[in-house]
């Protein structure tokens, strides 16, 4: 069977939220060997906001980069939301919307789908877009906490990170906002 032709775009803080959800690393190098053997991958663009001067980043990306993913970065920025409080965002919509449409449309690249690793509903206008005007495949990899619905249905396909676990697994993780036993009592239920 011919494997679809396909270009990754990774939300990284939408995964690393996935990531502090779930209780668990995701090993990146295993999941491109998991996509190159499901599919034939033409890049894997990974999109992230980075800090200043941050060691942990700057040494994550740089593994990233060695095992062949295309790194877009911009600086994380501070949002005031009154009273003294904020929160630090880098929101790349505009940049993965936009780098989608400049290979479709701009340097006309051949390919048959989009694998897109995010929840994030903002896409989901643009995803009916391409499947319905263009023809491409969409699937989306994310979690059952993390996954919209409107993404689900704008998804070709979608499937759940929680049911690849063995084949992406790098360690528990215990940052998570609930527990292990939480987890293991949720997936249990859900498999049922």
């Amino acid at each position: 069977m011919k494997k679809l032709t396909v270009k990754v775009y990774i939300d990284g803080a939408n995964m690393f939220y996935t990531q502090k959800e779930l209780g668990w690393l995701f090993d990146w190098q295993k999941i491109k060997k998991f996509l190159e053997n499901r599919y034939k991958v033409k890049e894997i663009r990974f999109y992230i906001g980075k800090k200043m001067k941050d060691k942990q980043m700057e040494n994550f990306l740089k593994a990233l980069r060695k095992i062949g993913f295309e790194i877009i970065t911009k600086p994380v920025k501070w949002i005031n939301i009154g009273k003294g409080k904020g929160e630090e965002k880098a929101n790349f919509d505009v940049e993965i919307t936009r780098d989608i449409l400049l290979d479709l449309l701009w340097f006309k690249e051949k390919w048959n789908g989009i694998v897109f690793l995010s929840g994030d509903s903002d896409f989901a206008s643009l995803f009916w877009n391409l499947k319905k005007n263009f023809k491409k495949k969409i699937l989306i990899f994310s979690s059952r906490f993390t996954l919209s619905w409107e993404l689900r249905l704008a998804a070709t396909e979608h499937y759940f990170l929680e049911d690849i676990k063995k084949h992406i697994f790098r360690k528990v993780w215990n940052l998570t906002k609930i527990s292990n036993y939480d987890i293991k009592k949720t997936l249990n239920r859900r498999s049922r």
